[in-house]
């Protein structure tokens, strides 16, 4: 056996024993690298740091008094990427005081934190610098709900992270960070860099402090009308539990679906968020909309009863440019340039957008009001508003002489276009051309069919004006329905909204009307209804009938007609008419004065602007009357003519209807002598 031995020996010549020296230290190298994971079950985060401030004196012989000092010395730098979902966080310089095994040491933090947050161990990995998230016990994804509640408890999971890692090691210093948010939209880019993050442990608590810039590009989204394309920049800053994003910027374009064109829009101020009350202010907000531009600021409380509460100040802005927002188009006088600004609140809750109260100086008048703004089931949307006025002159907004029938059509379509409206107005004075309306209250609504006017009443002098209006827009051609009473006004000043004139006279009117058309002319030249109007001391300019008649007594040769201008006064004038296709036919205008009477039959064309009338005119008696011009055969009734344009009336005496009158009389005349002589034969 020894020989064996001895043989075996020999055949094995350069193995040796290893020596003691070897054996025990590798075991003391084995029992070190397993230090780390017996000691995870055994000590508690408290623990941590005594137990890295022992490791490193043991290790290098040198006494460190407190943990600050070993990280002072052991500090390594290191690629650092924590993933949760779809938040990551790149470091390229971190400064851990830790001992050199980094790695066990946040297992041990993170470990630590997910089981008091009911998460299993397997739950979490650190391996070569990269954490990441499991699963919770019942297999499910870790944090779940919609991407609003998702955001939010990763960044309070990143942020337990962070204190619990300050808590266990003292300090924790991340410098040149990346902040990639993943899960969003594709094609954008949600990133925070050149940022630096830093976490003490002292006795007041947790100090948190973050410093970056946060990029969002581009920011894009899509409405039912319009798109946009933006792109965000800001300076991103925390401390405690508050976050900063200041001197933040949003710039990019706002893009109308039913139009080419697109408005650049920008947006800036300083935002301050806490994350222990969940409050968002923005202070120093300024938006800008090519010339619309918005300051204020804004709380944004989403636990609260309001969650959103903003007051604004709407800088001097061009009315045309404003309407145009809205899709309405107007043609202003090309000379006057109309300006509004104004102070407005907002308010902001589950149901609805409040904006009360807002005060607005339209050139010089002064509105006042509020209004609401709901979301309906589905796509339904309404407005409720309240407008009060002080004085508001309409004639600086009435279309220049470049304004085409169309631009009325265009601003009941863009009205058409709104949400459902529901409005109440009061006004304290209106003026429009030789109007002046006091006193005025108006309800009216839109809807996607109808443009109604509920209710109108106002004053006019010692007068009373009541109407209805309702428009049908939803077809191309818009239907206009209008109910109209009139009580001891100024008629003229009421004709004047129509058709420029010098009307004079005090009185009532009743008008009932339907129409249809693209434009003022077209709905006048299709009007159908009844109208009625009884007037009192008046005159009617351009209606020479004294005049015409004399004239005509003193050149029975060659005057027949002429053009000359006049006025007729009045002390009464009634008529009814029917109105059929634009055309207004009477048949029993009565018309008096001290000098005449008037009775006869008329027809106006609306559309054409063409009148045709026969009247008849009976003379007076009185003292004043100057008839030593006139034959006697024209004391009696004289039929008179109107025919032609508005604007180029032609006045004369129908000759020949005095003539067949004349020979009617005198045939009458004949066969009532023939018959008085005939009877006198008899006897």
């Amino acid at each position: 056996m020894a020989a064996a031995a001895a043989t075996t020996s020999n055949k094995n010549p350069s193995r040796k024993r290893l020596p003691w020296k070897y054996l025990l230290l590798l075991f003391i190298a084995t029992l070190f690298l397993l230090f780390p994971f017996v000691i995870i079950h055994s000590i508690d985060a408290n623990q941590l740091r005594d137990r890295c401030v022992s490791l490193v004196m043991d290790t290098t012989g040198h006494h460190l008094d407190t943990a600050e000092d070993a990280a002072l010395r052991f500090a390594l730098p290191f690629t650092f990427l924590l993933d949760l979902g779809p938040v990551q966080i790149r470091a390229q310089k971190t400064d851990l005081p830790l001992f050199t095994n980094t790695s066990c040491a946040v297992q041990f933090c993170m470990l630590d934190l997910l089981s008091r947050r009911r998460f299993t161990p397997s739950a979490l990995l650190f391996t070569e610098g990269t954490l990441r998230l499991g699963q919770d016990r019942k297999g499910q994804d870790a944090v779940k709900g919609n991407r609003h509640r998702e955001t939010a408890l990763l960044l309070e999971l990143v942020r337990s992270v962070v204190l619990e890692l300050v808590r266990s090691v003292g300090r924790l210093v991340l410098n040149n960070v990346e902040l990639q948010f993943e899960g969003v939209p594709v094609g954008t880019d949600l990133s925070v860099m050149n940022c630096s993050m830093q976490a003490k442990d002292s006795q007041s608590g947790i100090s948190l402090e973050t410093e970056g810039t946060l990029y969002i590009t581009p920011l894009s989204f899509s409405g039912p009308s319009r798109t946009g394309d933006f792109h965000l920049i800001a300076t991103i800053g925390q401390q405690h539990d508050i976050l900063e994003l200041n001197n933040l910027r949003l710039s990019g374009t706002l893009n109308d679906m039913s139009s080419t064109g697109s408005l650049p829009v920008t947006i800036s101020g300083n935002l301050c968020y806490s994350f222990r009350t969940d409050v968002c202010t923005i202070e120093g907000l300024h938006l800008t909309q090519e010339d619309v531009v918005l300051d204020g600021k804004v709380r944004l409380a989403p636990d609260e009863t309001l969650p959103l509460d903003g007051a604004f100040k709407l800088e001097p802005v061009s009315l045309v440019s404003l309407l145009k927002r809205f899709g309405l188009f107007w043609r202003f006088p090309t000379n006057q340039e109309s300006m509004l600004e104004g102070h407005f609140s907002l308010q902001a809750d589950q149901e609805a957008v409040h904006i009360r109260p807002y005060t607005l100086k339209l050139d010089n008048s002064n509105l006042s009001g509020a209004l609401k703004y709901q979301k309906k089931s589905g796509e339904d949307r309404s407005i409720e508003a309240d407008l009060v006025i002080d004085t508001l002159d309409l004639n600086r907004y009435l279309p220049g002489s470049n304004y085409q029938s169309q631009g009325a059509l265009s601003l009941m379509h863009g009205l058409h276009r709104l949400p459902s409206m529901e409005m109440e107005i009061n006004a304290d004075n209106i003026r429009l051309r030789g109007l002046v309306l006091d006193q005025l209250h108006l309800n009216a609504s839109t809807s996607a069919e109808v443009i109604r006017i509920q209710s109108l009443t106002a004053r006019q002098e010692k007068g009373t004006v009541e109407a209805r209006v309702a428009c049908d827009v939803t077809g191309d051609t818009p239907v206009l329905d209008l109910q109209t009473r009139l009580t001891d006004v100024n008629l003229g000043a009421f004709l004047q909204t129509i058709h420029p004139g010098d009307f004079q006279g005090k009185g009532d009117c009743d008008l009932q009307l339907t129409s249809q058309g693209r434009g003022w002319g077209e709905l006048l030249g299709n009007s159908t209804g009844t109208l009625k109007i009884r007037a009192t001391d008046g005159a009617i300019p351009g209606l020479p009938i004294l005049e015409t008649i004399r004239k005509t007594g003193t050149q029975l040769q060659g005057l027949s007609r002429i053009t000359s201008p006049g006025v007729t006064d009045f002390s009464r004038l009634s008529a009814s008419a029917a109105l059929t296709d634009g055309v207004i036919f009477s048949e029993d205008l009565y018309a008096e004065s001290e000098l005449m009477q008037v009775t006869g039959r008329t027809r106006i064309d609306l559309g054409q602007q063409e009148v045709e009338a026969l009247l008849t005119v009976r003379l007076s008696n009185a003292d004043d009357h100057d008839d030593s011009e006139l034959p006697a055969r024209y004391q009696k009734p004289i039929p008179y003519q109107i025919v032609g344009p508005w604007k180029a009336l032609e006045h004369s005496v129908a000759l020949e209807e005095l003539l067949k009158a004349e020979i009617k009389n005198a045939l009458l005349r004949e066969l009532q002598q023939q018959s008085a002589d005939n009877g006198k034969g008899t006897h």
